[in-house]
C-alpha cells in the first residue's frame, strides 16, 4: 500500500500472515484512522475514522475480536470486542483522566485480557481495556513503553528525564504493585 501524504501509518498489528491491523492519522483533517487487510497487505480497506481529532498510535489485539489502539496526548483508547471492522465497533476510554501521552509499545495479553499502556501514568485494565486504573509513571516526569510476560512480570523504559537517572530499565515481578518502589 502506497497511498502516501496525508495519511501515516505508526501502528501495525498482524494477527496471522494474512490478517493485518494499522492505525495512524489522516494529516489534513487530524483524523484517528484505521485499516484491514485480510490478504497480508495486498490490499486494504478504505480508512476506518476511530477518533475524529486525536491520532492513533499504536495497537494491539489479544485475539481476532479483542483489540486496543491508544490515542496521541488525550489518554484515550479505543477498545473493540467484536473485530473492529467498522468505526462503530470501537469504544472510547478514558484511560488516564490527567490526559496525559501514552509512549511506545504497550501489552495485550491473550490469556486474561490483561492491558498495561505507560507515559505520563501506569494504566492497567483487567477487562480488556474497557476501564482502567491509573497510577504515576515509575519515573517521575514519564516512562516509555511497557512488556508485560504475564499478570506479574513486566518492564518499563525511559531515558534521561530525570537526573541522575540515565538510559534506566525498572522491572516489576509483582505486577507493578509497588510502584515508584520497583526496580
Amino acid at each position: 500500500m502506497n497511498i502516501g501524504f496525508p495519511r501515516y501509518w505508526y501502528g501495525v498489528h498482524a494477527l496471522t500472515p494474512d490478517s493485518v491491523f494499522i492505525t495512524g492519522f489522516q494529516n489534513q483533517s487530524g483524523e484517528g484512522i484505521a485499516r484491514w487487510s485480510t490478504n497480508g497487505g495486498a490490499t486494504w480497506t478504505n480508512d476506518i475514522v476511530i477518533d475524529p481529532v486525536h491520532w492513533l498510535t499504536i495497537n494491539q489485539f489479544a485475539d481476532r475480536r479483542h483489540g486496543v489502539a491508544t490515542a496521541i496526548g488525550s489518554g484515550l483508547t479505543y477498545v473493540t470486542t467484536n473485530g473492529g471492522a467498522t468505526a462503530a465497533d470501537w469504544t472510547q476510554v478514558l484511560a488516564d483522566p490527567t490526559q496525559g501521552w501514552f509512549a511506545g509499545n504497550f501489552t495485550f495479553l491473550p490469556e486474561n485480557l490483561h492491558v498495561y499502556v505507560t507515559g505520563i501514568s501506569f494504566c492497567q485494565s483487567a477487562n480488556g481495556g474497557l476501564s482502567y486504573s491509573r497510577r504515576p509513571s515509575i519515573d517521575p516526569v514519564f516512562d516509555g513503553g511497557v512488556c508485560f510476560l504475564d499478570v506479574t512480570h513486566g518492564w518499563t523504559g525511559g531515558g534521561q528525564i530525570s537526573a541522575p537517572v540515565s538510559g534506566w530499565v525498572h522491572r516489576t515481578t509483582d505486577g507493578g504493585r509497588r510502584g515508584a518502589g520497583a526496580s
